[in-house]
């Protein structure tokens, strides 16, 4: 990596930029008219594209030797590593930036289209991140990309235009109004099955509760009361997101996550309640001696049922309660076909210039 930093031929070119007491006035890129003279168009640099591909560690060590290098912006669009960092979701290369005395600078920056850093927070993303699973964690995970954005911009930003009289907000909403809608489709159909299944549960518990539970000793009344008590608790969460209006864009961030969570939770601590008080009542009759046998015979019947739920259902709503309670949203993954294509393109374009002109 650092033999490739100092190989490029981009920086090279200019020796004072790796001096700061140099950097004054200099325009860092006087190659640009032989460049394109010569038919060879620079359109990015080894920090963009470093930054393009979340290899953070180059970006930082690009950084560190050359500091003027922080200004290179694609010729075309006219993108600096703050629009590229937040266009491909590269939030490990955010933080990074954020760091260094120039953000305050970069951050003010438009390109060629008029769009600040929050007009390219607001675009839907063609990529995801890891751990995400459906279109709900998918929408939150957008939201949290434009509201970690707008937190770290100006307050004007949010009223922006860009040259086509477009707002972030304004962009964010068209943007995103299929995948708002298969979220709202996809919370509505959950909803209804988890309604379905805590009302069977309320009603096992709430019958249960009129045995003799001096007969089954404390146990049982216990665990009736909490598998009462968690499957109302998940029955009353899930009726409230099942019949509340349609979630706005900024409720996938936190409030709907949540009320999914402590819908999902509560179910599963009623049916791990149940399945104690259904133990209690059984073992009572017979002697404390032979209690371990049902120990073994009910866990090795009932334990495959409560794995598979539980290894079919936590890690969804565990991603979804961590990404609720973090600020930085995760990047996006990082695709390596896309890598190895971009080092055969540019092997390619190489080989071109080596051979001499006919």
């Amino acid at each position: 990596m650092d033999e490739l930093v100092r190989q490029d031929p981009w920086y090279r070119e200019n020796e004072k930029a790796k001096d700061m007491k140099n950097i004054v006035n200099l325009k860092f890129y006087p190659l640009l008219d032989m460049i394109i003279q010569k038919g060879r168009i620079k359109r990015s640099t080894a920090l963009l594209i470093a930054a393009k591909n979340g290899l953070t560690e180059q970006v930082k060590k690009i950084l560190d030797d050359i500091p003027v290098s922080i200004h290179d912006q694609l010729l075309i669009e006219k993108k600096n590593i703050v629009h590229v960092a937040i266009e491909e979701r590269q939030s490990h290369v955010m933080e990074e930036v954020k760091k260094r005395k120039h953000w305050l600078v970069l951050r003010e920056k438009v390109d060629v289209e008029g769009n600040n850093a929050l007009h390219l927070a607001a675009k839907q993303s063609k990529y995801t991140a890891n751990g995400i699973r459906g279109s709900v964690m998918q929408m939150q995970w957008e939201v949290m990309w434009f509201e970690y954005v707008k937190d770290s911009m100006p307050p004007y930003f949010i009223s922006q235009p860009n040259k086509k009289g477009e707002t972030p907000g304004e962009i964010f909403t068209n943007e995103h109004l299929k995948l708002i809608s298969e979220s709202n489709d996809s919370v509505q159909d959950t909803c209804g099955s988890y309604i379905t299944a805590s009302t069977f549960v309320t009603g096992s518990a709430f019958s249960a509760c009129y045995q003799d539970l001096d007969r089954f000793g404390h146990t049982f009344s216990i665990s009736v009361l909490i598998s009462f008590l968690c499957s109302m608790t998940s029955l009353s969460t899930f009726l409230a997101i099942y019949l509340s209006r349609k979630e706005q864009p900024k409720g996938f961030r936190r409030s709907l996550p949540l009320k999914l969570c402590l819908g999902i939770f509560s179910f599963l601590a009623s049916l791990l309640s149940m399945l104690v008080s259904f133990y209690a009542a059984l073992s009572h009759d017979f002697e404390p001696k032979e209690n371990y046998k049902l120990i073994i015979s009910y866990g090795v019947v009932l334990l495959p049922v409560v794995l598979v739920y539980i290894f079919g259902q936590l890690p969804l709503y565990w991603h979804l309660l961590k990404f609720s309670l973090t600020k930085v949203p995760n990047p996006r993954i990082l695709e390596e076909d896309n890598i190895s294509r971009f080092f055969q393109d540019l092997r390619i374009e190489q080989q071109d210039h080596k051979q001499p002109n006919v």
